[in-house]
């Protein structure tokens, strides 16, 4: 309501200015008239009577000529179908199609609105608008409300479903296989390789003893039957022992089977990582994985947790959510506030976006204007330009009188000067 009351206001000041100056003009052309016409029942006439009465001849019709062309732009003057006449409103929709094609054309460049928007360092403005309190505040409670309603809203399933998608494609471009595998040859390489091998050994070691029945049984399937049952057992938890011998050897860091078993272990996977092999299956392990409904479940699992936390917090207390949320927000601001070569960044991303954004939309804006003022009323239309350039149009008509008598003037005195 306030910006249509400021818009009010400013045209009517605009209208009296108007008014203003076409009672200005309408008054000089008056008194070009009556000094014309008075100066014709002197009986006689001077010289200075002669040039008087030139110059207001000449200016009434310079005023008069300007009065009809200002005229005949918008209306037809004295409403007498003269041709060429009503200018704006008979051809209103060629004019609205220039217009829009002129403002397409010239105010919608790509590369003049991202130089304009550098130009303007938004980004310098609004870090320091959010350093203070109050709008990091403001944003923060805007912030709020969004996560209220993506993350607590009831249609979890469709955005579980859309960030698990989100997910997948980061992670397949942030997550190269060769850098992957790499990372794991590192690994490999450290002091984690031995806990590794030290908790595979034991797994391997405690599901064997665990099993020292079954190898019994395996032994006794496959001994010939005039072979004793007793015997049997006894061969099975020898070997049982035995293998449990070479993996606790296996499992003590100094003996010669571990550094040799390390040293194996190490060249395996040197081999693997050189040929790409360890590559190939770290591709495969992780495409499978994506794929995999246990993603899906992982980030189901992640976002309820987080839904879960955030609705407990903004129902509890929705206020000191957002102070708290406010806090690291200008925190942020006044850091990049301090770092120019990150705001420019930033601009320049935002600059970019924006530009491209209005490149692409320069036809339905420019279709825009020109939709606008085509499909405004003649009276409307004629009413609008008179409020913008009307008082401009007027001093045209002040000119056109000054200048006529100017000139009226001027003729006068040459031939004065001929004769």
């Amino acid at each position: 309501m306030s910006a249509v009351t400021d818009i009010y206001s400013e045209d009517l000041e605009k209208r009296r200015a108007i008014l203003r100056i076409r009672r200005v003009a309408t008054l000089i052309l008056v008194v070009l008239s009556a000094i014309f016409f008075i100066t014709h029942f002197f009986d006689h006439l001077g010289w200075g009577v002669v040039l008087l009465q030139s110059m207001a001849e000449a200016g009434m019709i310079g005023a008069l000529a300007d009065w009809f062309a200002v005229e005949a732009l918008f209306r037809r003057p004295l409403g007498l179908p003269i041709p060429h006449t009503a200018l704006l409103p008979a051809n209103q929709k060629r004019a609205a199609e220039n217009v829009g094609r002129f403002f397409q054309t010239y105010f919608l460049e790509k590369e003049l609105i991202r130089v304009r928007i550098l130009e303007l360092q938004p980004a310098r403005y609004a870090f320091s608008w959010l350093v203070k309190r109050q709008n990091a505040r403001q944003i923060s409670g805007y912030i709020t409300g969004i996560l209220e309603f993506l993350v607590v809203g009831q249609d979890q399933i469709r955005l579980t479903s859309k960030l698990s998608n989100q997910l997948r494609k980061i992670v397949m471009r942030a997550a190269p296989s060769e850098v992957l595998a790499a990372e794991i040859v590192k690994l490999l390489s450290t002091s984690a390789k031995a806990e590794l091998t030290d908790d595979l050994l034991r797994l391997v070691r405690s599901a064997l003893e665990d099993s020292r029945e079954d190898v019994v049984t395996m032994v006794q399937d496959r001994s010939r039957w005039w072979i004793a049952a007793r015997v049997d057992r006894e061969v099975a938890n020898r070997i049982t022992d035995a293998v449990l011998s070479v993996i606790d050897e296996l499992m003590a860091p100094s003996s010669r089977l571990r550094v040799n078993f390390d040293s194996t272990i190490e060249r395996i996977i040197k081999k693997l990582a050189e040929n790409g092999s360890l590559s190939e299956v770290v591709s495969h392990g992780k495409e499978h994985l994506i794929a995999s409904e246990a993603f899906d479940d992982l980030v189901a699992s992640i976002l309820n947790q987080t839904r879960d936390q955030i609705s407990a917090q903004v129902q509890r207390n929705p206020q000191a959510f957002a102070d708290d949320l406010a806090q690291p927000i200008r925190m942020f601001a006044v850091k990049m506030s301090k770092d120019k070569e990150a705001r420019q960044k930033i601009e320049d991303g935002f600059a970019d976006a924006v530009a491209a954004l209005i490149s692409e939309l320069k036809p339905l804006l420019g279709n825009y204007v020109s939709d606008m003022i085509g499909s405004w009323e003649p009276e409307m239309l004629i009413d609008r330009f008179e409020v913008e350039v009307g008082r401009d149009l007027q001093f045209i008509r002040i000119n056109g009188s000054v200048l006529g008598a100017a000139i009226g003037g001027a003729i006068c005195l040459i031939s004065f000067a001929l004769n």
